[in-house]
Formats: C-alpha cells, sequence, structure tokens
C-alpha cells in the first residue's frame, strides 16, 4: 500500500508518493512509486503515472498502458484520447491476469490504482485517476492508498484552490507526506514529486527527505524550471 496524491496548481500539475513497500507480515522495501513517459515523436505528449496497491501488477499496467498510448496516431493524443487507451489497456489486462484467477471471487485478488497526470498538445492537462477498469477525471486534488482518508482530509483543509502557487503546492503536499507516513503505517520513506507543467514541461522524478521541507520547495522549483 502507499500514499499517492495529485494536486492541480497555477502553472500545473504535481504528483507525490511515498516510497515504502509493503509486503504485509514479511517485510518493507523501498521503490519508486511514480513513473513518466514522454511521447516526442506525438506531439510531445507528456503522461505520469503514480501507482498504489499491488507493486508487480501496477507496474505491470503501467508498462502496458504507456504501450497503448504510445500506439495512439498523433491527432488521438487528446485528453479523452488517453483516458480511453488507458481503459481499453485496463480491461484487458483485468480479463487476462485478474477476473480468469480462481481466487477472483473470493476478493483477495491484487489491487492496484493509478493517478495519470496528462499533457497533450491539443488541449492541455488533465488529472484522472483509476479504480479497476475504470479511468475517471478527477477534481482539483486527489489521494489514493492506504493513507487516503488522512491525505484527502489534510488536504480538503489546506488546498487553496486552482491558483494555488507551486510553492504552496509543494508545502501542502510535503505535510501531508509527512503527517501520512508519521501516522498510517504501510506508508513510509522518502517522497517522490513530479512537476508536470501547463506548458508541457516534466520535471525527473525527484526524492526528498520531506522533514526539510524548505529546502524541498526551493530544490524541486529549480529542477521543474518554474518560478513562484
Amino acid at each position: 500500500m502507499t500514499i499517492a496524491a495529485g494536486f492541480v496548481f497555477d502553472k500545473g500539475i504535481l504528483l507525490c508518493a511515498d516510497t515504502q513497500e509493503t509486503y504485509s507480515g514479511v517485510m518493507k522495501l523501498r521503490a519508486s512509486k511514480i513513473f513518466p513517459a514522454d511521447f516526442a515523436a506525438k506531439g510531445g505528449t507528456k503522461v505520469a503515472f503514480a501507482l498504489t496497491g499491488d507493486v508487480a501488477y501496477a507496474r505491470m499496467a503501467v508498462e502496458l498502458c504507456q504501450v497503448g498510448i504510445g500506439r495512439l496516431p498523433t491527432d488521438a493524443m487528446t485528453l479523452a484520447g488517453i483516458s480511453d487507451a488507458i481503459q481499453a489497456t485496463l480491461l484487458d489486462l483485468y480479463r487476462d491476469h485478474i477476473y480468469s484467477r480462481p481466487d477472483f471471487s473470493s476478493g483477495i485478488c491484487p489491487n492496484f490504482q493509478f493517478l495519470v497526470a496528462v499533457w497533450s498538445p491539443t488541449d492541455g492537462i488533465g488529472l484522472f485517476r483509476t479504480q479497476d477498469t475504470a479511468i475517471h477525471g478527477t477534481g482539483p486534488y486527489v489521494c489514493l492508498g492506504a493513507g487516503a482518508v488522512l491525505g484527502s482530509y489534510l488536504a480538503s483543509s489546506m488546498y487553496g484552490g486552482l491558483d494555488i502557487s507551486l510553492q504552496d503546492c509543494v508545502t501542502l503536499a510535503t505535510h501531508l507526506l509527512t503527517e501520512t507516513k508519521r501516522h498510517v503505517d504501510s506508508c513510509g520513506g522518502a517522497s517522490e514529486f513530479l512537476v508536470l507543467g501547463r506548458d508541457g514541461t516534466i520535471s525527473s522524478v525527484e526524492a526528498f527527505d520531506t522533514s526539510q521541507g524548505e529546502t524541498l520547495c526551493e530544490a524541486l522549483m529549480r529542477r521543474a524550471n518554474m518560478r513562484v
């Protein structure tokens, strides 16, 4: 399990997540949970996934979704076209790997969700979430995973609206991740951040110790090439 969150701010979308992989009763590992893709040959379309849930299935799904999006013609690289490609991929994956499992009816089969941040050369940015084979657009902020309840509560009391600056958005995300990792056992590790700009720019995935909040804000904004 995990905590993954997405926020729309004045100049784009911020995705963030913890880095703890929890195998209940067995062990805890550290791994990245944010996966960006740049479809440079398709108008420069950018798509970034933040995953939660069963790691092996979620990572396979991300890879398959990236392949599905990459097969779209350039003129189909719209928010709706990308959403449809992800949904089609999830339908095939669930049919072939999850619905067919003998234990599916017991309710203990693999479960995962995504946050998806998209920049389309046709219609700009969009933030989506998935649930099983469904995908839909979200509000200006969303939290998924084991820390979603606490994260959503914190975000609801602090999110300043669509005109929030990157600095304030990072401050909110830092607080949200820090408190979630403190109070939810299956959330932990360093915190990862990615910024997708309204102009189509995308940062690398950056991992930080969120106890250093001020340093984090400054470093992330430098890497995102954005001014406050």
